[in-house]
C-alpha cells in the first residue's frame, strides 16, 4: 500500500523556508488553511468582477474585506455623514504632483466605490492613464481619506 505524504505548508510558515524547505504559493499549497484562504480570495475577486460589470465601472474593488461576504451596502468606514476622498498622483511629463477630491455620501462600499470611480475618471481625463484597482482608503483627517489606487 502506498502512503501519501502531505507536504508541509511553506506558504504560511516562513521559518520552514529558512530551514531549507522550498517556498510554494498559497494557491499551490495542499494544506487546508491555504486552500481555504485561496478559495476565499478567489471568491472575493469574483464578487468584485461581477459587481463591477453590473455597475459598468472602469475601476475594480480590490479592498481586502477580511473574507466576509460583502455587497454595496456593507459598511467599510463607520459614519453616517459624507466623507472627503482624496486621490494623489504624479505627472512624470512635467514632474508635478496632482490631487483630486471627491465626496462619498457615507462609508458603504457602494458610496465609496462610486466616489472612487469619479476620482479615477477625473484623474484619467486630466492626467492620463491611471491605476484602476481601488485598494484602500487611508484616514488622513476627520472624515477625510486618501484613496489608494493600484494596478
Amino acid at each position: 500500500m502506498e502512503t501519501i505524504t502531505r507536504q508541509k505548508c511553506v506558504a504560511t510558515n516562513w521559518q520552514q523556508c529558512t530551514d531549507g524547505a522550498k517556498y510554494i504559493s498559497r494557491e499551490k499549497c495542499g494544506c487546508q488553511k491555504c486552500f481555504k484562504e485561496h478559495g476565499e480570495t478567489m471568491l472575493e475577486i469574483g464578487i468584485a468582477f461581477g459587481v463591477q460589470n453590473a455597475l459598468k465601472y472602469e475601476t475594480l474593488w480590490s479592498v481586502e474585506m477580511d473574507c466576509k461576504r460583502w455587497n454595496l451596502d456593507t459598511v467599510l468606514i463607520d459614519t453616517d455623514g459624507p466623507l472627503t476622498l482624496i486621490s494623489k498622483g504624479f505627472n512624470a511629463e512635467d514632474f508635478s504632483d496632482w490631487t483630486i477630491k471627491t465626496t462619498a455620501k457615507n462609508g458603504t462600499v457602494g458610496e465609496l466605490w462610486k466616489a472612487a470611480e469619479r476620482a479615477f475618471k477625473k484623474a484619467n481625463k486630466n492626467h492620463g492613464d491611471w491605476h484602476r484597482y481601488i485598494e484602500d482608503f487611508d484616514p488622513i483627517g476627520v472624515d477625510t481619506y486618501e484613496i489608494f489606487f493600484g494596478s
